[in-house]
């Protein structure tokens, strides 16, 4: 159910309202001010473990790791899957030819609690 979110951009300094559903649209949007990227970290429960200036909080990859069953992987005989063609992840650009494994490390360095608790919904030791 949307609800009005207020927020105050990093960016502009403006305080930012939205009509915003955080269970459908998540914790990511951007400022109606300024175009920059506004995470809408005063709605979620998990305030203080996230790192707001690379702009990728711990719901903002969850996410992302979700988006990532839709997205087609090259399975060759031999060596590690990769991805053929570039895509875009919550306004993020992998390129063409990253691996399975080299997208896994990219999560496991940015999640608080690592590829593991992605996968397997365990902690990061």
């Amino acid at each position: 159910m949307k609800e009005m979110i207020y927020e105050l951009c990093p960016h502009c300094n403006a305080e930012v309202s939205v009509l915003w559903d955080t269970a459908s649209q998540g914790y990511l949007t951007n400022c109606p001010s300024c175009g920059k990227r506004l995470l809408l970290c005063s709605e979620c429960v998990n305030r203080g473990e996230c790192d707001y200036e690379s702009g990728l909080c711990r719901r903002v990859l969850e996410t992302m790791w979700r988006e990532l069953s839709d997205i087609p992987l090259e399975v060759p005989d031999s060596g590690d899957e990769f991805f053929a063609e570039s895509f875009k992840l919550q306004g993020i650009t992998f390129p063409a030819g990253i691996t399975r494994t080299e997208l896994w490390h990219w999560f496991d360095d940015r999640h608080p609690k690592g590829v593991a608790y992605l996968l397997y919904g365990l902690r990061k030791e």
